[in-house]
């Protein structure tokens, strides 16, 4: 790891580790933000490691920032946080091999997919993306969990960033889980029949980006053959599908009982 802004060892004082959050993680880094100021704190917890990183160029109200790493092709890593504005859309973006943070206007309409509220004026509305994102290739893909739900692909393989905004196969399900197996993005949501789907993303056709079906499984015969299950939810009226959520992030799926917390 690079030892810019290397600060010691994680802190094992209680009130130190009280003031920061972990707001996501990427292939073994995680990043904290302090809980009273926009300040964010990296963590290799292998090698027991904190990096300092320098204040923003725009405070966040909220945390919204990912990180990205790639052990197999760096050591560096990257802090993306989303600046955006409707007349200029923007990304902050500290790297780890420069030590500081990067103001890059990327163009398209991706910026009113990310901003979300109840206000029709753009400064009092705010970015709501799943908590969750997915690192792959180069490419950061955010799930969008507004009415809409979308993914947004940020390009950071090239000094000019790119954005796009890529339609999901399925809007039935609460909001659906993106993850990523063998160097493949997957899309996991219930259809309009309930039943639980898989999505593999294919963004090498020459036609353009397309989901390919992957696995499906129908809830409603799971419980035909399992009457014992619904004897331990709560909500024994509800439809089936809506009883169970994706829960793992690979191709190996649980289906968490949201009513009982199985």
């Amino acid at each position: 790891m690079p030892e810019l802004n290397y600060v010691g060892s994680i802190p094992k004082d209680k009130d130190d580790v009280a003031r920061y959050c972990q707001i996501d993680c990427c292939n073994g880094l995680s990043l904290y933000k302090a809980v009273s100021i926009c300040r964010y704190v990296v963590v290799n917890l292998a090698t027991n490691h904190c990096f300092s990183i320098p204040e923003p160029l725009e405070a966040a109200k909220q945390n919204f920032a990912a990180i990205v790493f790639d052990p197999v092709r760096s050591n560096d890593y990257k802090i993306v946080q989303p600046c955006p504005r409707i007349d200029s859309p923007m990304l902050d973006v500290f790297s780890s091999e420069f030590g500081k943070w990067v103001r890059h206007k990327v163009p398209g309409n991706w910026v009113k997919h990310l901003l979300v509220g109840g206000s029709d004026n753009p400064k009092h509305r705010w970015i709501k993306w799943a908590k969750k994102v997915v690192y792959l290739d180069g490419m950061l893909y955010i799930l969008i969990l507004n009415k809409k739900r979308c993914l947004v692909q940020f390009d950071l393989k090239s000094a000019s960033l790119s954005a796009q905004v890529i339609e999901v196969p399925s809007r039935a399900g609460r909001s659906g889980l993106i993850g990523h197996s063998k160097g493949v993005l997957y899309y996991t949501n219930y259809d309009k029949e309930y039943r639980l789907c898989m999505w593999q993303f294919d963004d090498h056709t020459a036609t353009g980006n397309i989901w390919i079906l992957k696995h499906c499984i129908c809830i409603d015969d799971m419980l035909d053959k399992n009457q014992a299950i619904l004897h331990t939810m709560k909500s024994v009226n509800s439809k089936p599908g809506r009883l169970f959520e994706p829960f793992a992030r690979s191709l190996v799926l649980i289906l968490n009982d949201h009513h009982n917390g199985c």
